[in-house]
This record gives structure tokens, C-alpha cells and sequence, in this order.
């Protein structure tokens, strides 16, 4: 093999590198081809790499040789981060930490794969991309025997009868609901299995698509998953009741054992492939014209509704993140909006990050009090709700966590008060019915936030 991927040498047919690209900058395969800066053109990536050695002096991984290093999954599954990136194809270890700015798919779509052996969803992408050359360099080993798929075996025929599926971003995969809880009032936490001991590839600001047939007609709804972006095995979705909705009433009376079909991920990644603090957004990428990564110091995170699933994403991916010993991570504030205490998804969940997390402030704005207009029994009831709330904060405030509630509206004035005041490094989140989405990102520019600072999912 050469170089440019040709296998002229070995007699086979010359493939080409990638697929034609379309003058809008699609591909054949319907992906955004991601900008790359001046100098870090596939091109130059091959002239560099031809004088690197990230082998560690193992040299051309070969299972044959002796001098060739066996590596275990486990310590693969050290190397996950931006500054320290591994992955496994088709059983060869690779450091593709110097590769990143070169990847043509962007950073955060090589990082889905890091930590991990990442071979289908490179098959997935661009099968057609010879890898062996173009990484020749940065090869530290191949895969521990035990672990390595049969010479010429396929994820697909290796993985076992009744064994969860890989997640596919444009085909269709069923995936086993393995218990149901109910999160709040309204809304329900499903939770899934997936390939044992492989971390979903989706990152903060991704989501899954999710398929039901309805009355003889196909409804595909977003849903966005509420686990850590680190969690390995299995994912939650939170999926809230709608009355009069298309999809959530089914969705949210599934018993475990059920099938849900499922593809993705879909969306702009915000967090998980630039660092502990920074973020990637791509309004701020649109306005500046630079990259979009901003390093932030404080986040103001706004929700309602099942918006709360991606703040809860965070947070929990922001846990793993302090438990593996990472430092430096921002200043967290969890405003949410619901209309009483019941119906907030996963309140215990979230008092106890509150407990876990010493950066991270919790904001609840309560109002189901002013929305009764009797002094029945459905507003006693609400008396009680905001005595339960204030009873589990009040032993989260005793445990060391931050949460405070009010029984009012969140208005601009409300945020005014729990906002961290407007910084160059201060960054600013929604998610949520898109009326709310609107009202936030009006009040925080009226609060002196950068509107580049600021990204709606």
C-alpha cells in the first residue's frame, strides 16, 4: 500500500479517497464536509505524519511480530479525551491526537469514537477511506487477542444473537427498554441496553431520533438522552406525557422488554470533544467567524419542560468528569421552570447532583400557586407540593448542596437574580418550549449577555 491509499502493489483496483463532493459541499453520503484551517488539509496531514512517531518504537503494528504491543480495551478506554485520543479499527490501536484538527469530519465527529473501538462507525461513515496508510503512523499496537474481532468478521457477525444493537446515524435500530421510572407527574425515565461495555456516540447538544407508527402513519420525535456522555452499556431517555401528543402517550406507557427504534446522533455537538470548560456553539462559530469554541468560566443553563433533559446530560456528564479527577470545570446554574414541584423531571436526581457538585446551583421557579384561581382543594394540594420542595431543598442546603425556589413565574426580573453577571467567559443555555427559548434569550441580552454567548438547543 501506498501512501494515497492505492493498492496497486498488491494488484487490486484503485479505490478513490473519498466520494465525490456535490459544489454546495455535501457529499455522496449527505455529511458537511467541516472547514478546515489553512495548513491542516489531508495533504499536509501526510507529509507530517511522515516523519512522526506516535508508535511508542513498537513500529507497523503487526500481530505476528513480536515486538508488537498487545493492548487491552481497558487501558483504550483511558484515552477518551481531546488532549489524550485512542481508538480501535478493525483491531489496530490508534493515537489519533495529532490527527484531530486534520479530520475533514470535524473534531467532535472523530471524538465520538475516541476511547473506544470505533471501527463500525467508521464503516458507517466512510468505508472507502484507506486508514491503514493514513494513520500508519500513530498505530501503538493492535487489540488483545481475546478482544479482537476474527480476520475479516464484521461487528455485525460477531455480535451475538439477542445482543443490543450499535446506534446508526441513518439506519433504523431497535433498542430493548430494560426499566421504566416514573420521573415526575408527567413525565417517565426509559432506560435502555446498549453494546456492553461501549458509551453511546453522541455528545452534549446531540440527539437521538426516535420512530413509532400511529395510527398506520410514521411519527419520528427528537429526544435527547439524560445520561453521562461517559456512561458505557446503557442510556436514559426522559420522555415526557403530552395529553394530545403523537408519540410520548405510547412512549411513556412502555414496560420493559419493549422495542423502541431508534437512529442518530443528529444535531450540533456543544460539549464533550473540546475540553472540560469549553464549548463549541455554533451561533458563536456563525457571528465571529472563528471556531465557535468558547472556554467558559460560568454557565447559566435555562429550562422547562423536558428541556431539563439536556441540562441533566451535562450536569451528569459534568459528575463523571469531577469523579475521574478533572479540576478545572465551570461554574454551573440550573434555572428551571415547571408549574410545581411534582412535575419537575427528576427532582431527587437533581437535589442530589446539588449535593455531589459544589459548582453547581440549583433555581426552581414554581408558579402553580398564582395559576389556581379557587382556594379548593387543588391549591391546598399545591401548598403541600411547595412544602415537600422546601422540606428536600432545606436538607440539601443542610448536606452542603445549593437550591433555592420561588412560587412565581421565571421573569427577566427573577433572572436577574440568578444570573452570573454577563462575562466574556460566561455562557448562557435554553432549552424548552420555544416561546420560553424566545423569552430567555431575550432576557439575557437585555442582561448584558453576548448574544454569541449564547445558544438555544
Amino acid at each position: 500500500k501506498n501512501r494515497n491509499g492505492c493498492l496497486q502493489a498488491l494488484g487490486r483496483p484503485v479505490l478513490p479517497r473519498s466520494p465525490p463532493r456535490a459544489p454546495d459541499g455535501w457529499s455522496a453520503m449527505g455529511r458537511k464536509a467541516a472547514g478546515l484551517r489553512a495548513g491542516f488539509s489531508q495533504m499536509h496531514w501526510m507529509r507530517l505524519s511522515a516523519g512522526m512517531d506516535l508508535t511508542e518504537g513498537v513500529g507497523i503494528a503487526d500481530p505476528d511480530s513480536p515486538r508488537c504491543r498487545r493492548i487491552s480495551m481497558a487501558e483504550v478506554h483511558r484515552h477518551q479525551s481531546r488532549q489524550d485520543a485512542w481508538m480501535v479499527l478493525r483491531g489496530r490501536v490508534y493515537n489519533v491526537t495529532a490527527y484531530l484538527p486534520y479530520h475533514p469530519g470535524s473534531v467532535a465527529d472523530l471524538m465520538r469514537g475516541a476511547g473506544d473501538d470505533a471501527t463500525s462507525m467508521f464503516d458507517e461513515v466512510h468505508p472507502w477511506v484507506n486508514f491503514d496508510a493514513m494513520l500508519e503512523a500513530c498505530c501503538v499496537g493492535v487489540l488483545a487477542a481475546d478482544e479482537t474481532l476474527a480476520q475479516g468478521e464484521s461487528p455485525k457477525n460477531k455480535r451475538e444473537v439477542g445482543a443490543a444493537p450499535l446506534l446508526h446515524v441513518d439506519e433504523w435500530q431497535e433498542f430493548t427498554v430494560v426499566s421504566a421510572q416514573q420521573a415526575s407527574a408527567d413525565s417517565v425515565l426509559l432506560n435502555f441496553r446498549y453494546a456492553q461495555g461501549r458509551r453511546l456516540p453522541l455528545l452534549i447538544g446531540e440527539h437521538l431520533q426516535v420512530r413509532s407508527m400511529v395510527k398506520g402513519r410514521e411519527t419520528i420525535r427528537a429526544y435527547t438522552p439524560v445520561s453521562s456522555f461517559k456512561a458505557a452499556g446503557n442510556f436514559g431517555l426522559l420522555v415526557r406525557r403530552v395529553a394530545k401528543g403523537a408519540l410520548s402517550p405510547g412512549l411513556a406507557s412502555l414496560a420493559p422488554g419493549a422495542k423502541v427504534s431508534m437512529r442518530g446522533p443528529r444535531g450540533s455537538a456543544v460539549y464533550g470533544a473540546y475540553g472540560s470548560c469549553r464549548f463549541r456553539l455554533p451561533s458563536r462559530a456563525h457571528a465571529l467567524g472563528d471556531s465557535g469554541v468558547l472556554q467558559a468560566r460560568c454557565v447559566l443553563f435555562a429550562s422547562a419542560g423536558s428541556g431539563l433533559a439536556p441540562a441533566l446530560q451535562l450536569l451528569r456528564s459534568i459528575e463523571s468528569l469531577a469523579a475521574a479527577g478533572v479540576a478545572e470545570l465551570p461554574q454551573l446554574t440550573l434555572v428551571h421552570a415547571s408549574s410545581c414541584a411534582e412535575e419537575v423531571p427528576a427532582l431527587l436526581e437533581l437535589l442530589r447532583l446539588a449535593t455531589a457538585l459544589p459548582n453547581l446551583a440549583l433555581r426552581f421557579a414554581l408558579p402553580a400557586a398564582a395559576a389556581y384561581q379557587d382556594t379548593g382543594v387543588e391549591a391546598a394540594e399545591d401548598v403541600d407540593r411547595h412544602a415537600s420542595l422546601a422540606g428536600s431543598v432545606a436538607s440539601v442546603e443542610a448536606a452542603g448542596g445549593g437550591a433555592e425556589w420561588r412560587a412565581e413565574r421565571l421573569s427577566r426580573e427573577l433572572l436577574v437574580q440568578w444570573s452570573p453577571p454577563p462575562a466574556e467567559d460566561t455562557l448562557v443555555l435554553c432549552c424548552g418550549p420555544p416561546a420560553f427559548e424566545a423569552d430567555v434569550a431575550s432576557w439575557a441580552a437585555e442582561l448584558g449577555h453576548a448574544t454569541s454567548n449564547t445558544h438555544v438547543f
